[in-house]
């Protein structure tokens, strides 16, 4: 079965940056064994709405909207899935009574425009928002003798999951008759050109990526923020088989990258260091200046991280670095704020004053503009583990936001990777 996606909102192609194709894409893939072939992207207008469904209700075997169902003058979804079919819409009293409960919970009165949430499109199963007020509708019928089922899905995602998870994927696993399962791994490296990595892994890909009747497997490189994610996707009938092949490959893969890897799956740089934390029993502190708080932020976003984190300082002014780090006028003055040496004072200030086993201090420039006649994307961090002390410099490309995020995990990968040597 071929699927496609279409995604409605004038906002997709201006303001949002649209995560629904992914988060659609990876529960039909990696629960259904189903491939989406395509995926539309259209504004809030209702004859390109029309002409895009046309084209992929007359191409897809399963065509999932997402989006559009609101209760606003520019909310044409179900309008357009509906005269495309050539169907009606009717009115359901259970939707209503849900929208009006909705409503209530939140104490607020129904608005008058929400009522027309209520009407779905003639022959639909619906589906019950549990989030907000649209629901969802699939909607099985046959288009100039082609079959094809259309499902329609709110568009914020904190809606579109749990009708998605608890719902779809459900009703489209009994149409499947003979599922295809499909397992994935995704490697996480840090720091590394996508060329070297890609480098070492070629033999593995050009070996495996032979088809074969029984298996399929599929490899894929992704850089971002200075991270490079190799995922590898191993899909067929036979699960025993599937997850064998996945286990082969993983193995190879680790041998090849070894310690370029710090995590797979939902692991990040900052949950790594969170657990080698723990089970080294160490605590943490760090000071920030270019990072303006991001390396705290990425580490409180961890469950639990109050156990080992014990605060921070932004000290993005000079006085700040001087009066409560305790970094010499001196040193500014002789190496310049951006230097390895301030990031030095920086790390043993903050340790000094929270009292913590383990520091990082970092201070760079995230641009647009430069200092110290030092170029835009250069940092220096320190990282102090027990009493062993490193000094790093790294030079970074893009704009201010990127800058800063790469700043951050490049602290926290010199953290991890020295945390790792204590034994």
């Amino acid at each position: 079965m071929r699927a496609s996606i279409v995604c409605i909102g004038s906002e997709l192609l201006q303001d949002k940056i649209n995560t629904n194709v992914n988060l659609i894409s990876n529960e039909l893939r990696l629960k259904l064994g189903l491939r989406v072939s395509r995926a539309y992207t259209v504004p809030d207008d209702l004859e390109e709405i029309k002409r895009v469904l046309s084209e992929s209700i007359s191409l897809f075997d399963i065509v999932i909207t997402c989006g559009g169902l609101g209760p606003t003058f520019d909310d044409f979804t179900c309008d357009a899935v509906a005269q495309v079919l050539g169907k009606r819409r009717i009115f359901v009293r259970e939707i209503l009574e849900n929208i009006v409960r909705h409503f209530i919970a939140r104490g607020i009165e129904m608005p008058e425009e929400n009522e027309r949430q209520a009407y779905i499109i003639e022959g639909a199963k619906y589906v019950l928002n549990p989030v907000g007020t649209a629901p969802a509708q699939i909607i099985n019928t046959e288009v100039k003798g082609h079959k094809v089922c259309v499902i329609l899905l709110p568009g914020p995602p904190n809606e579109l999951t749990p009708i998605l998870e608890n719902d779809v994927i459900p009703y489209l696993a009994k149409k499947i008759k003979v599922p295809v399962i499909t397992k994935q791994a995704v490697l996480h490296i840090f720091g590394k050109p996508e060329s070297e990595i890609n480098h070492k892994i070629e033999p593995i890909v050009k070996q495996e990526t032979l088809h074969d009747e029984d298996i399929n497997v599929e490899f894929g490189i992704l850089a971002h923020q200075a991270i490079i994610d190799v995922k590898v996707c191993v899909s067929g009938r036979d699960q025993m088989l599937v997850e064998e092949t996945l286990l082969n490959i993983k193995r190879r893969l680790y041998e090849v990258l070894e310690d370029d890897i710090y995590g797979e799956g939902a692991q990040t740089l900052s949950s790594v260091v969170g657990e080698l934390l723990l089970a080294k029993r160490k605590t943490l502190s760090v000071a920030e200046s270019a990072t303006g708080g991001l390396i705290g932020n990425k580490i409180t976003n961890i469950a639990g991280s109050s156990v080992y984190f014990r605060g921070g300082v932004i000290a993005y002014n000079n006085e700040i670095k001087m009066k409560i780090l305790g970094v010499p006028e001196e040193v500014i003055k002789v190496h310049g704020v951006i230097s390895g040496e301030v990031a030095r004072y920086m790390a043993e200030g903050v340790k000094k004053l929270y009292c913590t086993d383990c520091s990082v201090g970092i201070t760079g420039i995230a641009g647009p503009t430069t200092e110290e006649d030092k170029p835009v994307g250069l940092a220096y961090i320190s990282t102090i583990v027990d009493n062993e002390v490193s000094v790093y410099e790294v030079r970074f490309s893009g704009l201010r936001q990127e800058i800063k995020d790469k700043f951050a995990n490049a602290a926290l990968n010199f953290l991890y990777r020295n945390l790792k040597k204590l034994k």
